[in-house]
C-alpha cells in the first residue's frame, strides 16, 4: 500500500516527542515542536484533489519559566536535599518533577503533546486545545474571536496545585515523601470526551470532560463548559486511582450510551491496561477493570478503542513491536472480556501514533514505519493483520522518523503524519 503526498512541510524545530501530530474537528492541524506548537489552517477544498493544499500558520512558543509542583523554594531544595542520602538523592536529581531546579541541555519547558477539544469550545463554535509540557504544565489555549491570535485560557496545573497547596507537605523528610506529594500533580498524559450537553446548568449547554492521568496512577476528570473563556470555566469532577503506574497513553470511546455513560481506556508504564466508565453527567468513574494484568514493564505508547458490533468493543494498544487487542462485550453496564491477544507488527521500535476513523486504522512507528491495521473479528476473539504504508516522499527512511500520525475527522482523503530526520 502506497501514501500519496499531498503537501510536505518543513520547520526549524526538532522533534522530540510522539503523538505531536493532531487534526481538529473544525479542519485544523498542530504539530509539537522542541520550540512550541505549530497550527496550520487548512486553506484546502475537499473538491480540490488535484492541487496542493495551502496552510495558514500560527504559532503557541513554550512557556519561559519551569513548572515548580513540589512548593518549594530553591534555599528549601537544597536543605532538602542535603539531608537526602545518595540512594535518594540521585532519583530525585533525575526527576524533573522533583527537582524543576536544575538547568541542563534539554528544555523541560517543551511540550511533550496536545489535542484538540470537540467543536463549540471557544465563542465562534470552534475547537480550542490543551497542551502538556514535560515538566508537567497542563495549559489550555484558545484562538478566541481571531483566528491567529492564541491565548492562555487556563492553566489546569496551576489550578489543581492551588486545590491541594494546603495539603502539600512541605517539610519533606525522604524521597518517598516527596515522590508521593507531587507525582499527584503532575500530569502525565490527557484525552477530551466527546461533545456533552448539560441537562443542570442552564448557563452552559454543552461542555467536555478532559481526562488527565497522572504520575501518582490517579485519573483526575475536568468539566471543561463551552464556550470556555477563563478558569472559571473549568472545574475538578473527580479524583480517581486508576493504577500504582503512570499513564502512558490515554483514550476515549467516541460513543455515550442513552444513560450517559462512556468509556475510557488508560496505557501505563508497567505494561497494564485500565478501563473505566465514565458517569457524564456528574462527571464521575461509575466501575474500572484491569483488562491487561501482567506487568511486563513493556509501557503501552499509544491506545484506542473501536466499536466492533452493537455491545462489542475492541480495544488496541501497543507495547513495543506488539500490539495487544482486547475484545470486550458490553450488556447492562456489565463488562466482559471475550479475548486477550497480541501480533508483532513490522516496526522493530515503539509506536508513535494510533488513530481510527470509521474502519480505517493507521499506525506509526520512531523507525519511520507506518502500518494499516485490519481487525478480524470472530465471536471469541479478535485478530489484528498489519500491511506497510509505503511513503513516497521520503527518500531514505532510515535516516527518519515517524513521530506521529492523524486522520481528518471530516475528509476521508486526508491522512497526515509528521516524517522527520532523527537527531544525531
Amino acid at each position: 500500500m502506497a501514501g500519496d503526498e499531498k503537501a510536505a512541510l518543513g520547520f526549524q524545530q526538532k522533534v522530540s516527542s510522539r503523538n505531536v501530530i493532531c487534526w481538529s474537528d473544525d479542519h485544523r492541524l498542530l504539530l509539537c515542536t522542541d520550540g512550541g506548537i505549530h497550527i496550520l489552517d487548512m486553506l484546502y477544498s475537499p473538491h480540490q484533489l488535484e492541487s496542493t493544499p495551502q496552510f495558514q500558520r500560527q504559532f503557541i512558543p513554550q512557556p519561559q519559566e519551569p513548572c515548580n509542583l513540589t512548593g518549594l523554594t530553591l534555599n528549601k531544595f537544597l536543605k532538602l536535599k542535603d539531608s537526602l542520602d545518595y540512594s535518594e538523592l540521585q532519583p530525585v536529581m533525575l526527576d524533573r518533577a522533583l527537582c524543576p531546579f536544575v538547568i541542563s541541555n534539554c528544555s523541560y519547558q517543551v511540550f511533550k503533546a496536545a489535542c484538540w477539544s470537540p467543536l463549540s469550545a471557544d465563542v465562534l463554535g470552534r475547537c480550542i486545545l490543551s497542551a502538556l509540557t514535560y515538566d508537567h504544565r497542563l495549559v489550555l489555549y484558545s484562538s478566541g474571536s481571531s483566528k491567529n491570535q492564541w491565548k492562555q485560557v487556563a492553566e489546569l496545573s496551576q489550578l489543581y496545585y492551588n486545590q491541594h497547596e494546603d495539603k502539600l507537605d512541605k517539610k519533606f523528610t525522604s524521597y518517598e515523601k516527596l515522590k508521593s506529594s507531587v507525582y499527584k500533580l503532575s500530569a502525565m498524559e490527557m484525552a477530551w470526551s466527546p461533545l456533552l450537553k448539560d441537562d443542570v446548568d442552564s448557563h452552559s449547554k454543552t461542555y467536555s470532560i478532559l481526562a488527565v492521568g497522572m504520575k501518582s496512577g490517579q485519573l483526575v476528570l475536568w468539566k471543561i463548559r463551552f464556550p470556555c473563556l477563563s478558569e472559571a470555566d473549568c472545574e475538578i469532577t473527580q479524583t480517581f486511582t486508576l493504577s500504582s503506574s503512570f499513564f502512558t497513553s490515554l483514550s476515549w470511546y467516541q460513543t455515550v450510551d442513552s444513560s450517559g455513560t462512556c468509556y475510557i481506556v488508560s496505557g501505563h508504564h508497567d505494561g497494564t491496561i485500565q478501563m473505566a466508565s465514565i458517569n457524564t453527567k456528574d462527571g464521575t468513574v461509575s466501575d474500572s477493570w484491569c483488562l491487561y494484568s501482567e506487568a511486563d514493564l513493556m509501557e503501552v505508547s499509544c491506545i484506542c478503542v473501536k466499536s466492533v458490533s452493537e455491545n462489542r468493543l475492541c480495544v488496541l494498544g501497543t507495547k513495543e513491536t506488539f500490539i495487544m487487542s482486547v475484545l470486550l462485550e458490553v450488556i447492562d453496564k456489565k463488562l466482559k472480556i471475550c479475548s486477550v491477544s497480541h501480533t508483532t507488527a513490522d516496526n522493530t521500535l515503539y509506536a508513535t501514533g494510533l488513530c481510527i476513523k470509521d474502519d480505517q486504522i493507521y499506525m506509526s512507528s520512531i523507525d519511520s514505519v507506518v502500518q494499516k491495521l485490519q481487525l478480524h473479528i470472530t465471536n471469541t476473539d479478535a485478530k489484528v493483520r498489519t500491511t506497510p504504508v509505503s511513503i513516497k516522499f521520503v527518500p531514505e527512511a532510515s535516516k527518519w522518523g515517524c513521530h506521529g500520525i492523524t486522520l481528518s475527522k471530516k475528509w476521508n482523503f486526508s491522512c497526515c503524519f509528521s516524517m522527520l530526520k532523527k537527531c544525531r
